[in-house]
């Protein structure tokens, strides 16, 4: 089964979590400047930092729907692209409070700290194991590392933001 976004020329990036390592691949998604990243969107709970982050990629944006919001809902949304940069005691409810909106061609990818693939799969629905499983991108590996790649496909985009990455197919009954 194919897990890829169906309309590659308009590509949505939802970053759940703001902080250190959600931020900087905030900053990188749009930093690429591929066409194919229609919009980028990050959840964060505190009002600053949202702030701040906007103000980071405010060059960055021309012709992109670019937002940041509070809610994780909010923001997963309609996405093609959901990563997942919580603060490892928070992934389980945020998994969960996302599940919903996660369709049978979105592509998961999570950064959280200290979680295995195995806890992961265990945390998310059976369907989104089953459909290709969860995997993790090693914290260290985000700090520091530029993108590159003028306009990759999305797997191929997203393994920009870090050598060391993976992107799961996550399907649902969406």
């Amino acid at each position: 089964m194919d897990h890829a976004p169906a309309d590659l020329s308009a590509l949505t990036v939802a970053v759940i979590g703001g902080g250190v390592m959600g931020g900087t691949l905030f900053r990188a998604i749009l930093a690429v400047d591929d066409p194919g990243v229609a919009g980028a969107v990050v959840a964060e709970t505190h009002a600053g930092r949202r702030a701040d982050l906007l103000e980071d990629v405010a060059g960055l944006v021309a012709g992109r729907d670019v937002r940041a919001t509070e809610d994780a809902l909010e923001a997963a949304r309609g996405a093609d692209v959901v990563v997942l940069a919580v603060k490892p005691q928070d992934a389980r409810a945020t998994l969960a409070s996302i599940a919903g909106e996660l369709g049978p061609r979105t592509l998961l990818l999570s950064i959280c700290a200290g979680l295995s693939t195995a806890t992961l799969e265990g945390w998310v629905p059976r369907a989104y194991a089953s459909s290709g499983g969860c995997r993790t991108l090693p914290p260290g590996s985000v700090r520091g590392r530029p993108p590159c790649a003028p306009d990759p496909p999305p797997t191929r985009l997203i393994s920009t933001w870090s050598s060391d990455c993976w992107v799961a197919p996550v399907s649902s009954s969406r």
